[in-house]
C-alpha cells in the first residue's frame, strides 16, 4: 500500500496497559491468526506511516514489550505508572508523548485488532477533510479507531479515571465527522471468551471483510 500523505502529520498512540480483567488472561498477547492481538493493530497503523507509534504499558508491560521487540525502535514505548486509575491515564500518558509539530493523534484501543484493509487511509483521509473528532460508524455505531484533531486536546486531557467522551459527542454533534463503514471489525473488541470465538471467526474471511469499501 502506498503511504497516505497525511499519514505523516499525525501520532498513533495505541492503548496497552488495561488488566483484560473481564477475559482473566492479558487480551493483547493472545494468539489470533498466528499473531498477538496487539500486533493487528501494530501492523495496521506501521502501514500507514504516522509521525509517531507510542504504545502506552501498564499491566504486565514488560511482557508486552517483549512481545513488540520484532517491531524494534519503530515503537515508542511511555510506562503508564497510574494505569489501575482508569483508561484515562493511558490517553494522558499517550498525550504527553505526542511529538510536535502534529495536526492530531489517532487513539487506537490494543484490543480492537481489526482496523487494516482500507480503513485508516480512508479515515485519514476524512479527517483530513473536516478537521473534526473523526472515527468510522457502522449503521450508526461509532467503532475505532478515533482521529482527534489539536482542538480537542483539553478534552482528552480532562477525562479521568475510565470517563469516555460518549455523552460528549452526543450533545455537540458538530465537533465529530462519522465516516460510514460497512465493515463491522472496526466494533469487535476483545474482551470475554465470546469475542475472542468471534475475531476467530472474522479471520476465516479476512481479505474480504477488510476491504469492503466505504465512504458514501
Amino acid at each position: 500500500m502506498t503511504q497516505s500523505p497525511s499519514a505523516t502529520e499525525i501520532s498513533a498512540i495505541v492503548l496497552a496497559a488495561g488488566l483484560s480483567s473481564r477475559l482473566g488472561r492479558n487480551k493483547l498477547l493472545l494468539s489470533l491468526g498466528g499473531k498477538p492481538v496487539v500486533h493487528w493493530v501494530l501492523d495496521a497503523l506501521l502501514e500507514v506511516k504516522p509521525a509517531q507509534l507510542i504504545v502506552v504499558l501498564g499491566h504486565e508491560s514488560r511482557q508486552v514489550r517483549q512481545s513488540c521487540e520484532p517491531y524494534g525502535d519503530s515503537i515508542k514505548y511511555v510506562d503508564n505508572l497510574s494505569y489501575l486509575a482508569g483508561r484515562s491515564t493511558s490517553i494522558h500518558a499517550g498525550l504527553e508523548a505526542v511529538e510536535t509539530p502534529v495536526q492530531g493523534v489517532l487513539i487506537a484501543p490494543g484490543d480492537v485488532p481489526f482496523i487494516g484493509g482500507k480503513l485508516l487511509p480512508l479515515l485519514l483521509a476524512a479527517f483530513f477533510t473536516t478537521k473534526r473528532i473523526t472515527f468510522p460508524a457502522v449503521n450508526g455505531r461509532k467503532g475505532h479507531p478515533v482521529i482527534f484533531p489539536l482542538s480537542s486536546f483539553p478534552l482528552l486531557r480532562g477525562l479521568s479515571g475510565d470517563e469516555t467522551l460518549h455523552d460528549y459527542f452526543k450533545q455537540h454533534p458538530e465537533v465529530t465527522a462519522a465516516m460510514p463503514w460497512q465493515d463491522e471489525g472496526c466494533l469487535l473488541d476483545i474482551d470475554a471468551e465470546s469475542d475472542i470465538r468471534q475475531a476467530e471467526s472474522y479471520c476465516a474471511n479476512l481479505d474480504l471483510r477488510l476491504n469492503p469499501g466505504s465512504m458514501e
